[in-house]
């Protein structure tokens, strides 16, 4: 069974109202998607495109990376605008689902120190082998969104 975990939502595109459906990753193990991990990192791993009028719009969604040989193994990034509440419930009912597609494989241990929280800003820099370049492109980013204001 893959480890990575996507569910189908069904949305309405806010530009022309048409209801279509996505999947949208919850679960991303990099070892078994670098294609996700790719998205993660340019923004568009939760970017959806209407298939009527080509509209894209991204998702609020929480996401959980899963690298057995990294450390810290497990990372949550919680979806932007939720309570700590609803952060708090996301993290348990995807650890719930990671350690089911796991099965046998799954380590308690990995969850021994607290689950690492990651807000999405800062992801990239988490998922990179190099912090300092990638502090650098989160600082370029940051400075191009400012300038697009």
């Amino acid at each position: 069974m893959p480890i990575s975990h996507a569910e189908p939502i069904t949305l309405t595109c806010p530009a022309c109202g048409t209801s279509h459906t996505a999947d949208i990753w919850l679960i991303v193990a990099p070892d078994e998607r670098p294609d996700l991990v790719e998205q993660i990192r340019n923004g568009s791993l939760h970017t959806v495109t209407c298939p009527q009028c080509g509209q894209t719009h991204t998702l609020d969604a929480p996401l959980l990376i899963f690298r057995p040989t990294a450390e810290p193994p497990i990372l949550f990034s919680p979806a932007q605008q939720t309570s700590t509440e609803q952060d708090q419930r996301h993290a348990a009912e995807l650890i719930s689902i990671l350690r089911q597609r796991l099965g046998a494989a799954w380590n308690d241990a990995w969850l021994g120190q607290g689950l690492t929280v990651v807000p999405r800003p800062m992801l990239l820099v988490a998922l990179t082998d190099d912090p300092a370049a990638a502090l650098q492109e989160l600082a370029a980013r940051m400075q191009q969104t400012l300038d697009e204001l």
